[in-house]
C-alpha cells in the first residue's frame, strides 16, 4: 500500500489589537487549504 499523500497541520494565529475594537471574523475556527509546492514565505 502507498502512504497517504495528505497532511494536516493545526496552527494558531494571534491577532494584535491596533484599534481597541474586536476583530470581525466570519467564522471561528476558519479552515483553509494550502496547495502543496508553494514557494516559501507566501502570504495567506
Amino acid at each position: 500500500a502507498r502512504p497517504s499523500l495528505i497532511t494536516q497541520k493545526d496552527i494558531t494565529i494571534v491577532l494584535l489589537d491596533i484599534n481597541d475594537s474586536p476583530p470581525l471574523l466570519d467564522r471561528y475556527p476558519s479552515p483553509i487549504n494550502i496547495n502543496e509546492n508553494n514557494p516559501p514565505n507566501i502570504k495567506l
